[in-house]
C-alpha cells in the first residue's frame, strides 16, 4: 500500500512538472495590475504567432472593422472555454453593423493548437487579456473613442477578473453572456483536479462544430477556478459599470441564483440581469449554456438579445 501511495505521489509530481514546462505566451512581460498600457509593449502579430505552437489563422485574435469608415467605439469580444473564437463572429457582426470596431480575443489554448492548452495558466490568460485591452486602448485613445466589452462564459469571467484588478480603466459598458463567474458546485470539480497535472484533459461534451478541441485540459479548468476565486473580493468602483447579463435559468454550468446573490451582495446597481431560454434553438442538440449565435439561441431570442445589445452600446 505504501508503495502504491509513493507511486501516485511521484506520478502527480511528474504531471505537475510537465504542466509547467513552459507557458504558451509569445510575449515575455508578466501581468501587473497597476501597469499602464505604455508599459505593455506587444503587437497583435506577436500574440498570433508562436515558435512552438501551430495556430489556425481563423481562430487567432483579429481586428474587425466597423461597417463605416469612422467607428463610434472599440469593443473587445471574448469567447468561452473550449469554444472556437470564430463562433463569436455572429456577435462581432452585430457590433460592426452598429459602427463599432471589434478586437476579437483568442485566449491561449483556443488558437488551434491542442498542446498549447496543456500549458494554460491564470497568469497567462491575465497577460493575454491585458495585452488585448492595451491594444484596444491605444487605438481608442488615438481616435477618442469609448471601449466596450462583450464576453461569453470564460470570456466574461476573464474580463471581470482583469477589471477587478484595476483601480481605473477605460471600459464604459459590458455585455456578459452565461458568465462563468458564478457556477454550480459540480462545475467547480474539474478546476479542483488541477493539482493532478495540466497535461491531463477531460473530454468535451460541446458540439463538434463549436468546440475548439475534443478535450479540455485540467490546466484550463484550474486557471478558470483561480479567476473565479479572484472575484471573491470585488472592486466595486471598477466593476459597477452599465452591464447587461444574459443567463438561461436551466444553464448546465452557470448558477442564476449565485449571480443574483452577487449583484445583491455587492450592490451592483448598474448591472441588469435578463433570463433567456434557447428552447427555440435550431441545432440538432442543444445546451442551455451555449448561447452565442442565432442557431444556438433560436431566432426569437437572438433578435431580442441583439436588439438589446445594440441599444446598450448606443
Amino acid at each position: 500500500m505504501k508503495k502504491l501511495i509513493c507511486v501516485l505521489i511521484l506520478l502527480c509530481a511528474s504531471c505537475q512538472n510537465m504542466a509547467i514546462e513552459r507557458g504558451p505566451n509569445s510575449f515575455d512581460y508578466k501581468f501587473v495590475p497597476g501597469a499602464t498600457c505604455d508599459e505593455v509593449q506587444t503587437t497583435l502579430e506577436e500574440l498570433n504567432n508562436h515558435n512552438e505552437f501551430k495556430y489556425d489563422p481563423k481562430e487567432t485574435s483579429k481586428w474587425v472593422e466597423a461597417k463605416t469608415d469612422k467607428p463610434k467605439a472599440i469593443a473587445l469580444v471574448a469567447h468561452g472555454l473550449n469554444l472556437r473564437p470564430s463562433k463569436m463572429d455572429s456577435l462581432v457582426e452585430v457590433l460592426t453593423e452598429e459602427n463599432i470596431e471589434v478586437l476579437r480575443i483568442s485566449l491561449g489554448g483556443h488558437r488551434g493548437s491542442k498542446r498549447e492548452g496543456l500549458f494554460n495558466s491564470h497568469q497567462g490568460w491575465r497577460n493575454e487579456f491585458q495585452a488585448h485591452y492595451c491594444l484596444a486602448l491605444k487605438k481608442a485613445s488615438k481616435e477618442s473613442l469609448p471601449i466596450y466589452y462583450l464576453g461569453f462564459s470564460l470570456g466574461a469571467l476573464i474580463g471581470l477578473d482583469f477589471l477587478n484588478t484595476q483601480d481605473f480603466h477605460h471600459i464604459k459598458k459590458m455585455v456578459l453572456i452565461s458568465p462563468a463567474s458564478d457556477v454550480h458546485w459540480y462545475s467547480k470539480i474539474p478546476g479542483k483536479l488541477g493539482w493532478i497535472g495540466g497535461r491531463i484533459s477531460l473530454p468535451s461534451k460541446n458540439l463538434k462544430e463549436y468546440r475548439s478541441q475534443p478535450s479540455t485540459s485540467l490546466a484550463s479548468y484550474k486557471s478558470m477556478k483561480l479567476s473565479q476565486e479572484s472575484l471573491e473580493d470585488m472592486n466595486i468602483n471598477s466593476l459597477n459599470i452599465p452591464t447587461l447579463i444574459y443567463v438561461d435559468p436551466d444553464d448546465e454550468l452557470v448558477s442564476l441564483k449565485k449571480i443574483k446573490d452577487r449583484i445583491s451582495k455587492n450592490s451592483l446597481d448598474h448591472w441588469k440581469l435578463s433570463t433567456i431560454s434557447n428552447e427555440g434553438s435550431t441545432l440538432k442538440k442543444t445546451y442551455h449554456h451555449l448561447i452565442v449565435d442565432r442557431p444556438s439561441m433560436g431566432p426569437k431570442v437572438w433578435d431580442r438579445v441583439t436588439t438589446d445589445i445594440k441599444n446598450h452600446f448606443k
